[in-house]
């Protein structure tokens, strides 16, 4: 029996001893793992690299090419001088020597005629045969007691159909002596065909009215309807004029009426 016991406690005694070895072994163990172990390498940060320059793949500003000054002015429509007294007083030619006076150093074309209808205007601007002749037609065909000026137009020489103005900024004076029906439409119409016979650059042009219509509500009419084709490049004469346009100090009047306007839109600049 104590020989049994005996037996028991070293039984006993050598699983603490088995157990102890191998806490020890199993600790040798993690020590060496951890000494042969090879750190993995931290990744070097990439250097920075510069913002990309993308300032030349960026288009120039464009300059407001409305604000480039005329090379010319091209005055053309209604003139109320006749040929005696247009040379001297008709509003293009005040208009030239107020330019002259402010440093301007820019030419102005008279091409205005005396009574003339707007399908003379359209010839006279070189727009083709077939569409002032095609105004004719209709005209006529409406019947009714109509205006010279709506179903003729004057003839010209080669020389006056000449054109150096082409460049030039437009000044559009037409239909009071009529050639558009009654049709603000029609009017309309025709100073488009005016201006697409200029070169120059299309947002610069300027365009004068003086309603003759007979009526208050019809130059009001008038007013409205060309202000709304063609918003600021349009100046009714009836409403700022304090003269008469038959007059020399209307036309000198009317030609300090147009060069504040060019000024305002940024022509002469």
């Amino acid at each position: 029996l104590l020989f049994a016991g005996f037996l028991f406690w070293i039984s006993k005694d050598n699983q603490k001893e088995v157990q102890k070895i191998q806490e020890q072994v199993q600790q040798r163990e993690q020590q060496e793992e951890g000494a042969g172990e090879t750190p993995s390498p931290t990744p070097e940060a990439a250097p920075e690299q510069p913002a990309a320059d993308t300032s030349a793949d960026q288009p120039s500003p464009t300059p407001d090419t409305a604000d480039v000054p005329a090379s010319g002015l091209s005055c053309r429509g209604d003139d109320f001088m006749d040929a005696n007294d247009s040379p001297t007083y008709a509003y293009p030619v005040i208009l030239q020597q107020l330019l002259a006076q402010n440093g301007k150093n820019i030419p102005v074309e008279n091409k205005g005629l005396y009574g003339a209808g707007t399908l003379s205007h359209l010839r006279y601007a070189g727009v083709p045969e077939e569409e002032i002749q095609a105004y004719i037609a209709a005209h006529t065909a409406s019947g009714g007691e109509l205006a010279v000026t709506e179903t003729t137009a004057r003839d010209f020489a080669p020389e006056e159909l000449a054109r150096t103005d082409q460049g030039y900024v437009p000044v559009l004076f037409m239909g009071f002596y009529g050639g558009w029906h009654n049709d603000l439409q029609e009017l309309i119409a025709q100073q488009e065909k005016i201006l697409a016979t200029y070169s120059g650059n299309p947002e610069q042009y300027l365009i004068l009215g003086y309603p003759n219509t007979g009526s208050t509500d019809g130059d009001n009419v008038f007013d409205d309807t060309m202000t709304q084709r063609w918003g600021e490049h349009y100046v009714s004469l009836r409403q700022v004029m304090q003269g008469s346009v038959y007059t020399y100090a209307g036309q000198q009047e009317m030609a300090g009426i147009v060069y504040q306007k060019l000024s305002e839109l940024g022509y002469l600049g």
